[in-house]
Formats: structure tokens, C-alpha cells, sequence
């Protein structure tokens, strides 16, 4: 094999996964309406939470610190709770001492038994999908993760 053919090789992209089932609106922690189709174009950490949760509030801080990590590739992470309204969300960023940067905002899924079923987020939380920008899943994990497990898989990404 010639330099040439092993280096076009070596630079092949790694192959897709299925599409992340992103064909959902919900809404924001204020109650506007977002879709999450339009996120697509953006490596995504898609972490499902609850407000009452503990692993979930402990992985917060590490998925904050990569969002400002990754803010230069684009990355995006979309806390989406699943057991919690607009209002305890709210109540819930008030009440904590993080502050959520705009590249990762908190959504509602309570209620959208469909979007959790299709994230496999109806049983537990946390569960957490990185998504590709092409929309495609890059990996999933049940269960907290830790900074490193996010930090290798989204290093894979880009």
C-alpha cells in the first residue's frame, strides 16, 4: 500500500451510528418551545437528570466545566430533566450554586413519555447520548459517568 492510500486510510472519518431520535419539541426551563432537531449541526451531550437525583447533580459540574471545554467545537449540552416541571427547575437553578452557560441550557422532558422511552430515560436517569453534529450517536451511557469517560468519547468525536 503507497503512502498515499495508507495516509487516505488513516483520515477515514469513523463510521456513523444510527440517527439520534432528536424529532422532538419540548420546552425550555421559561417555557419556550425548542426542538431538538435544531441542534443538529452541534456535537451534542444529551444528559437526561431529575432535580432529585443525586448522581445526576454530582455529574453537573463536569458536564459544565466541558461545555466551556468544548464551547470553541461547538458543543452543545442539553440537560433535559426527566422528572421535573418548568417551575422546579427553575426553583432548582435559583436554589444551586452552578451557573448553567448558555451551551447548556435545562429542558423539561417530564411529560413527554414518548422523547424518554425514545432515549431510554423512562426507567432511570442519569442517562446521557453524545451525538455527533451529523445527528448520528456516538455513544450512550446508564448510570453517572465521570469527566474522563465524557472527555475520551467526545475527543472520538471531533
Amino acid at each position: 500500500m503507497g503512502a498515499l492510500a495508507l495516509a487516505a486510510a488513516c483520515a477515514q472519518p469513523k463510521p456513523a451510528g444510527p440517527p439520534a431520535p432528536l424529532n422532538f419539541s419540548i420546552s425550555d426551563s421559561a417555557g419556550k418551545t425548542v426542538r431538538l432537531a435544531d441542534y443538529k449541526g452541534h456535537p451534542l451531550i444529551v444528559n437526561f437528570w431529575a432535580t432529585y437525583c443525586v448522581p445526576c447533580k454530582a455529574e453537573m459540574p463536569d458536564l459544565i466545566a466541558l461545555s466551556q471545554q468544548y464551547r470553541s467545537k461547538k458543543l452543545l449540552v442539553l440537560g433535559i430533566s426527566a422528572g421535573d416541571t418548568a417551575e422546579e427547575i427553575r426553583a432548582f437553578q435559583r436554589e444551586s450554586p452552578l451557573t448553567f452557560p448558555d451551551n447548556y441550557p435545562l429542558l423539561v422532558g417530564f411529560g413527554h413519555d414518548d422523547l424518554l422511552e425514545a432515549f431510554g430515560a423512562d426507567i432511570g436517569v442519569p442517562v446521557s447520548w453524545l451525538v455527533r453534529a451529523d445527528g448520528t450517536v456516538a455513544d450512550k451511557a446508564e448510570g453517572p459517568q465521570t469527566k474522563e469517560w465524557f472527555d475520551t468519547r467526545l475527543k472520538a468525536m471531533f
